[in-house]
């Protein structure tokens, strides 16, 4: 999907930035002011998102929850699924950044601001940022050391 063909749309009740639609793409952000910067890095994440073309199995996966909700497994599966989302997301992105600190620090701040009484949702827990974080640094050391290993 072209970044061209995704309308940006803003929400008072959102509590996280976030992608949706299947036949025309969305991007909408909680309605607060943001910096350049933290647009930016909204705007790749999102857009990387849509790229990865992962909507479709996360509308599945939300419909087979909806139906086995009884089910741990559905679950545990949607969690996963999130996990991975956002593993594939972030080492894009900063493939291209080449600055993996600078992407979480700003993740970071978005993640602080406060929407009257919640937090930033499911995407952006702290806990969730640093484990991404970690997960990211893991990979890249992996990747250096595979690289140096072929030289």
């Amino acid at each position: 999907i072209e970044p061209s063909k995704i309308e940006l749309l803003y929400d008072y009740k959102a509590s996280t930035p976030y992608i949706s639609g299947y036949l025309k793409t969305y991007i909408v952000l909680p309605c607060r002011e943001y910096t350049q910067e933290q647009l930016e890095i909204i705007l790749l994440h999102e857009i990387t998102h849509s790229k990865q073309k992962g909507m479709f199995l996360r509308y599945v996966t939300e419909l087979c929850v909806s139906i086995h909700f009884f089910n741990p497994v559905t679950w545990i599966y949607r969690s996963r699924l999130h996990y991975w989302e956002e593993y594939m997301c972030d080492y894009e992105i900063i493939n291209k950044m080449g600055n993996l600190d600078y992407y979480f620090h700003v993740i970071e701040e978005i993640a602080n601001h406060k929407f009257g009484e919640n937090i930033l949702g499911l995407g952006l827990a702290k806990e969730d940022i640093k484990n991404r974080r970690n997960m990211m640094k893991k990979s890249y050391k992996m990747k250096n050391k595979i690289e140096l290993e072929w030289l």
